[in-house]
């Protein structure tokens, strides 16, 4: 009742945490709305304008966010420099109230044509206060101008695709916080409408009209309000826009950027109700989640905004997909990118955690090859182990959401891993139509692995997939040798032990109904069960604290199922971290009832690095509302606070390989050698003419290239060398280069007698018919002994 109470107001929520708890930007007279409805209230920041104008550099207006002059000069050298690809600005046709005009660029192989090409549309700053936006929007355009050309996947992109970036949709609002706040920080959100009586602006974010004034749940019909939708759909210039340029073209994906909260939004917003293609939403959301993970970590949720945020109503994205009689059918999408709304010092990671959910869109919104998974065929376990040879078939999937199949896709695998050998690296998969998949059953490519590699060693692998029409894309994958080892464990508790001083409470301090079970468990037969609910919090504690100081990546596992009654009405639930004994503690993981009870045992692994302490505690906390909740469930078992277990030998790559030669030395020999436990010291063993191996201490010069010299030896010698390393693990790792050496093997070469030094006039470099080299070929040399060389 309180949150349908709170929604009726109309504010200005930017964010819902995973406990349901809101976050609200709010004048006076809104504060004391909410505390009328008798919701606890916590002010955060009194001063949201002085409080982000503290965190600001300095440099300039707006610091290193984009002010709209800056944005536009940017995008007009990009087109001076790029004039083949993309277009000059382009006025979208109307002037705003302050006078301003709505950019926008088109970006493709022939700009200023209309192609029979997927078309798909970015905009950024439709609110003034989130200045995010306009650089990611400005910096998708200058990736796609700079890496034309070189980079055969953004090349294929803009050859065949058409894509509009509108980064200002609301100049006159982004303006108006430059004007009155300089230095950055500004909060003003709406445009510069005047509403009369000292009111201004209409939000432009709930001035679409499909559903346009649906309820008054976050779209208010009031002036005065954050989130005002205007006196009728479209009435904003800006909107009008943004209107007439879909209604012009095909767009098949729009993304409108927004901050903050770190969400992919999708259609509906106006109520809790699903799209027909709310699947396919879904899981073009799970795939661009991925991409931010990767870059920063940052967790992306996804769903309709009544899902994790709250409904309103004359949104964008609901008009995109609504809107279907003026238009076609588009998919959008709204980023919540970030944090906060001014936060400069993060923008590199905003960028890096944007741009490439930016990218796959643009890949997808026309046929698009993408890797799914791989199969291992050996006749045995399905799974490549230390010495076998196995044969390998990759799925590849067309995710694109519309246009035509891609004929004759061919992809070509490839491993710089020491202890991989690819026999057959060519796969044929024919033709892969939109939302299809297919295999290379017929061409399977074939790998073996060393027998000498480590058990759970991570194979990096690189498919490079070409297809008709110029497709060309890079897809990576891993593969896992044999069974990874267990971790190293610090402590641990399966809750598998008797009576006496090995019990239950001789390792936990309990409050409440927390008991060992036999209820439930996910390695037979014990867990700790939660018992029934009680309406204050109970906990189960770590009673003795544990040292991570000796330990680097320090980690929590455990497993554990929950199945709560109406968790909604849960007043708390979470797994705590005490750096300091339990006097304080920090939540690591919280229930969220938006997701419902996990039936099933799942395991849970988080990070310690950021809790080392000589006196680290964990504790399971569980606070019910025994008035709503007849059952509260929660089992814990098999607890490990351990590290994980390197058992990978040093790793060397670009080791000096001497050719034979007349030169009577000293012979440099160089190498990266690399070790997650890192490298405690490396040596280098020769002999000459099968003599007794002689050792050599190999010195860091930085960086992890190491290097010893062999000393100067006479012409017709034979000289046998190899590389040994052992890391710093607790119980050490030692590898060699090669690979087993000396027993399986070792580098050797020989001072040839009467072998005058060659003299290299020059280097011509000829076609390549091997496959593939459709796109730029790197091409590598290296000289086999010191001499003096010019490159001209």
């Amino acid at each position: 009742m309180q949150k349908s109470e709170l929604l009726k107001l109309c504010l200005d929520i930017v964010r819902v945490d995973r406990a349901g708890r809101f976050e609200i930007v709010v004048h006076p007279r809104e504060l004391e709305q909410i505390r009328k409805l008798d919701i606890p209230v916590e002010v955060v920041i009194e001063d949201m304008e002085r409080y982000y104008a503290s965190r600001m550099s300095g440099r300039g207006n707006f610091g290193d966010y984009y002010t709209f002059s800056e944005a536009m000069a940017i995008l007009d050298s990009l087109h001076n420099n790029y004039p083949n690809i993309t277009t000059a600005r382009i006025d979208l046709g109307y002037t705003t109230w302050d006078g301003n005009k709505v950019w926008a660029m088109k970006i493709s192989d022939n700009p200023t044509q209309q192609e029979n090409e997927p078309e798909i549309l970015f905009t950024g700053v439709h609110h003034a206060r989130e200045p995010i936006t306009c650089n990611v929007a400005v910096e998708l355009i200058r990736k796609l101008c700079q890496d034309y050309g070189s980079d055969s996947e953004i090349t294929y992109l803009v050859d065949n695709r058409q894509i509009w970036v509108v980064p200002v949709v609301n100049p006159d609002g982004y303006l108006y916080n430059e004007q009155t706040n300089p230095g950055g920080g500004g909060m003003w959100r709406k445009n510069r409408r005047d509403n009369g009586g000292g009111d201004y602006g209409v939000d432009p974010n709930r001035n679409y009209a499909y559903q346009w004034g649906y309820d008054n749940s976050g779209s208010s019909p009031d002036p005065s309000s954050e989130t005002y939708r205007g006196p009728a759909p479209f009435s904003e210039p800006c909107t009008q826009a943004l209107r007439d340029l879909y209604n012009s073209h095909q767009f098949i994906v729009n993304v409108d950027m927004h901050s903050y909260s770190n969400l992919i939004l999708i259609p509906w917003d106006y109520r809790l109700e699903f799209t027909p293609d709310d699947s396919l939403f879904r899981e073009l959301c799970a795939d661009m989640a991925q991409f931010p993970l990767d870059a920063t970590g940052e967790v992306y949720n996804y769903g309709t905004a009544p899902e994790i945020l709250y409904a309103c109503n004359g949104t964008s994205d609901d008009w995109e997909y609504g809107e279907q009689s003026s238009k076609p059918k588009c998919l959008g999408f709204t980023f919540e990118i970030g944090e906060a709304f001014w936060q400069e010092s993060e923008i590199s990671n905003h960028l890096a955690e944007a741009i490439p959910m930016c990218l796959y869109l643009i890949k997808v919104v026309g046929p698009w090859i993408e890797y799914v998974s791989h199969t291992i065929n050996d006749g045995g376990n399905g799974q490549l182990d230390p010495g076998e040879t196995a044969d390998m078939v990759v799925t590849l999937a067309n995710k694109g959401i519309a246009g035509n199949a891609i004929n004759n896709v061919v992809a070509f695998l490839s491993t710089d891993d020491n202890y991989i050998t690819i026999q057959a690296d060519s796969g044929y998969y024919g033709s892969i139509a939109p939302g299809q998949s297919g295999q290379n059953s017929g061409s399977a490519y074939t790998i073996t692995a060393h027998d000498l590699t480590p058990q759970g060693h991570q194979v990096t692998f690189v498919l490079t997939i070409i297809g008709d029409g110029g497709f060309s894309a890079t897809a990576k994958f891993t593969l896992t040798v044999g069974t990874a080892p267990g971790p190293y464990v610090i402590y641990e508790d399966d809750f598998e032990y008797g009576g006496g001083i090995d019990s239950f409470p001789n390792y936990w301090n309990v409050t409440g109904n927390w008991v060992r079970s036999t209820q439930d468990a996910h390695s037979p037969t014990h867990s700790a069960y939660s018992g029934a609910p009680l309406d204050n919090a109970t906990t189960l504690t770590l009673k003795n604290g544990v040292d991570l100081t000796p330990f680097n990546d320090p980690q929590l596992a455990f497993w554990h199922r929950y199945d709560f009654d109406q968790g909604i009405f849960m007043d708390a639930c979470a797994v705590q971290i005490s750096t300091d004994g339990g006097s304080s503690w920090s939540d690591i993981w919280t229930y969220n009832w938006q997701d419902g009870n996990t039936l099933d045992w799942t395991e849970q692994l988080f990070s310690l690095s950021p809790y080392i302490s000589t006196n680290v505690k964990v504790r399971f906390l569980l606070d019910a509302n025994s008035f709503f909740q007849d059952y509260t469930d929660w089992f814990i078992d098999d607890f490990i606070i351990g590290i994980p277990r390197d058992n990978e030998s040093p790793y060397f790559t670009n080791t000096t390989v001497w050719p034979d030669t007349s030169y009577t030395g000293p012979f440099e020999v160089h190498s990266t050698i690399t070790d997650t436990s890192g490298v405690d010291y490396a040596k280098l063993y020769y002999r000459v003419n099968n003599g007794s191996w002689q050792e050599l201490v190999m010195s860091a010069q930085g960086n992890d290239v190491y290097s010893a010299t062999i000393p100067a030896q006479s012409l017709g010698d034979k000289i046998d060398y190899y590389l040994w390393a052992q890391d710093n693990w607790i119980t050490p790792n030692e590898g060699c280069d090669p690979i087993g050496a000396p027993s399986y093997g070792y580098y050797s070469f020989n001072l040839i007698v009467g072998i005058a030094e060659e003299q290299v006039n020059g280097i011509q470099f000829v076609t390549l018919i091997s496959n593939p080299c459709r796109d730029a070929v790197d091409i590598k040399f290296g000289i086999p002994y010191r001499t003096d060389v010019s490159l001209v």
